[in-house]
């Protein structure tokens, strides 16, 4: 596997200026370039068919990194050196190195755990979807250095994203949909702090922006009558929240719902264009400008099949999109410039779900 690295881009930037500090001259000619773009491919429930694969954009090719994992797998986490598969029926989080693909750890003994957040070396927060009979909902925190569940929180309903601004983390409280608050926990205390009413159906993911600002992404609401038969449904809504005083910056309704297959990864942030890629209808793709508080252009009905998994990738200025044509067949990424046109397309794994980008100095 060549050029498998990664680093976190803000704080590399400081390390790198402080040896450049040192030194009497630099290289300007240096540049943060995409190496590598993982995929996480869920797979069929019932199989338990989920794997990790990885697109080289400058060779054209796809390999596969990890299969056979007897689990979906529901998305991964980038980190220093490593990065985190999150199989969800299988109950753990698979540790790999980002040098060499291979797996060098794992945390075992988790419920149906769905997203992940690394706060240290050593310390991560994982939702779990359920605490039991698909009731509730956990966050676990666990010790990634001894593969250990050191606590588990209680939060609402069916967790999801989470995201953390200053000492407090908070926790997108789902609910299949019907959840409309965020549960925040104080990482000092590790307890829950402060429950949040956001005023939309279905918090699901949540990012920080370089303002510091929380920006919550609610899905909407998919409504049944007593014999499950689909009725209507509620549309998805953004809501920015002061990082420092969780008071209301900006919303923004919807007429579509925030939705995916799978349900996916249904959105991205980019610190460097300062810019949310949002899901649509599972088919079409909206871009908010994060600095100025607006939506700038929304794309599609992109054709092909029901969108699983949306990442922008800022070094290349390139949207790549994940398309999901059934839970049986392999899925495929397509990659697309900044107006929206197709420029490449790779065959992947069942169901692509997430999608996060290795980079590398040159």
């Amino acid at each position: 596997m060549q050029r498998f690295w990664r680093f976190k881009y803000p704080l590399f930037l400081a390390v790198f200026a402080t040896v450049l500090g040192g030194c009497d001259s630099a290289d300007p000619t240096e540049t943060t370039t995409t190496s590598g773009v993982l995929v996480a491919n869920q797979g069929n429930f019932s199989d338990g068919n989920g794997s990790v694969m990885m697109i080289d954009p400058l060779g054209g090719t796809v390999s596969t990194i990890a299969s056979n994992l007897s689990s979906i797998v529901q998305s991964l986490e980038l980190n220093e050196n490593t990065f985190h598969v999150v199989a969800n029926t299988g109950g753990r989080i698979d540790i790999h190195s980002t040098s060499s693909g291979q797996r060098i750890g794992q945390v075992s003994g988790l419920t149906s755990p769905r997203y992940m957040l690394t706060l240290n070396q050593n310390t991560a927060y994982v939702t779990n979807l359920y605490s039991s009979g698909f009731t509730g909902g956990t966050v676990d925190i666990v010790d990634l250095s001894l593969g250990s569940i050191v606590k588990s929180i209680d939060v609402g309903n069916n967790p999801e994203g989470l995201a953390i601004v200053g000492g407090r983390v908070y926790i997108a409280n789902h609910g299949f949909g019907a959840g409309r608050t965020l549960s925040v926990i104080d990482t000092v205390t590790e307890e829950v702090s402060a429950t949040i009413d956001v005023g939309c159906d279905g918090p699901r993911s949540l990012f920080v922006d370089s303002e510091a600002d929380l920006w919550v992404l609610c899905t909407g609401q998919v409504l049944f009558d007593a014999n499950f038969n689909v009725i209507g449904e509620t549309p998805g809504e953004v809501v920015v929240l002061d990082g420092a005083t969780n008071g209301e910056v900006a919303r923004f309704p919807l007429t579509g719902r925030i939705s995916t297959a799978g349900p996916g990864q249904d959105a991205y942030y980019s610190e460097q264009e300062q810019e949310l890629h949002v899901v649509i209808d599972q088919n079409k793709v909206m871009r908010i400008n994060t600095g100025a508080n607006a939506i700038v252009d929304t794309f599609g009905p992109l054709a092909g099949g029901p969108i699983g998994a949306i990442a922008y990738d800022a070094n290349e200025r390139l949207m790549y999109v994940a398309r999901v044509p059934d839970f049986s067949s392999s899925g495929t990424v397509t990659v697309h410039d900044r107006a929206g046109v197709q420029t490449a397309l790779y065959t992947v794994g069942v169901a692509p779900s997430h999608i996060e980008f290795v980079t590398e100095m040159q």
